[in-house]
């Protein structure tokens, strides 16, 4: 019986020491199934040049400057150029300037911020104005 014993236990070691080969050549080939596509993209990337001279449409001899100027408003005029509308922070564009219900200007508070108006109160509450588009 120990001479089956001992000849399961050479077959066993045979057999564990083959798995571990497998196993080593599996990760042998994935790691080189990596360097083969990271050096293949790499070598895309080196044959992607970038372009060495402009577009047809840029030219930089021809290229204008717009000068920035700011609007000029008339001192006591006020004009409602745009509102963002949020139910809980409407704004409202005024004069170039942002305004959130509450702020004032001119001496009048912002009352209500519309979809498309804006009530002011002066100071005292006798007069409110409506900006509308």
């Amino acid at each position: 019986m120990s001479i089956i014993y001992e000849a399961l236990k050479k077959a066993e070691i045979k057999s564990v020491k083959k798995g571990t080969n497998n196993k080593k050549k599996f990760f042998l080939g994935i790691i080189f199934a990596l360097i083969v596509i990271i050096g293949f993209s790499f070598f895309i990337k080196i044959k992607q040049k970038p372009p060495t001279s402009l577009p047809l449409n840029v030219n930089k001899k021809h290229k204008k400057k717009v000068p920035f100027k700011e609007k000029k408003y008339p001192q006591n005029e006020l004009l409602l150029e745009g509102i963002v509308y949020d139910k809980g922070k409407p704004l409202a564009i005024i004069n170039g300037k942002v305004f959130k219900e509450g702020d004032k200007i001119n001496k009048l508070e912002i009352k209500k911020i519309d979809n498309n108006s804006v009530q002011l109160i002066d100071s005292q509450g006798d007069r409110t104005i409506t900006l509308t588009f």
